[in-house]
């Protein structure tokens, strides 16, 4: 019992902020508050949109002072963010940033827009993910920014794309669990 007691006690020292959570001290708790400021400036809506919450943290470490070091992909231990990086190298993980739409000269060829899977059907029964092209075609392709669709860039959406398929192998169908 104290052993929970004590579990408990830590947890409560964690603060969440969206997506990360930190340990409570007071550096954390200033950053917390421009995070929370953020939030509440219109400028920072106007001029970030939805996307605020994601530089908030950041913007909230420079007004502070805090500097932290961070590495550009491709060299980036931590992540990278296909289609807009090309190679895994170092990194741990993918981050979706953005779909990619592969098209030729007249039409699409292939399309992953992670924006297409926002039906609340979608988080009950996640659907399996369509796979790019098993053949690349050098020069073929662009994306609809008309990025040149590179052989690296078309492996590293194959694979991040295969793996979150068998993440989704795993999830349970929710579907009879939907509250109407």
């Amino acid at each position: 019992m104290t052993d929970a007691i004590e579990k408990d006690e830590e947890a409560k020292k964690v603060l969440v902020t969206k997506n990360a959570a930190i340990e409570e001290d007071v550096e954390a708790k200033k950053v917390l508050s421009w995070v929370r400021e953020m939030y509440a400036w219109d400028i920072a809506l106007a001029l970030l949109g939805w996307v605020r919450e994601m530089y908030a943290w950041d913007i909230a470490l420079a007004l502070l002072g805090v500097n932290m070091v961070t590495t550009e992909a491709p060299h980036s231990p931590l992540i990278v963010q296909p289609p807009a990086d090309h190679r895994l190298g170092p990194a741990a993980m993918c981050h979706y940033t953005w779909g990619a739409i592969y098209n030729d000269t007249t039409h699409e060829i292939f399309r992953w827009e992670k924006r297409d899977f926002t039906d609340p059907k979608h988080a009950l029964k996640v659907p399996k993910l369509d796979l790019p092209p098993k053949e690349f075609k050098e020069g073929a392709w662009h994306l609809q920014g008309h990025e040149p669709v590179t052989k690296d860039m078309h492996e590293l959406l194959t694979d991040m794309l295969t793996m979150m398929n068998k993440a989704i192998d795993t999830l349970p169908d929710l579907t009879d669990k939907r509250i109407p």
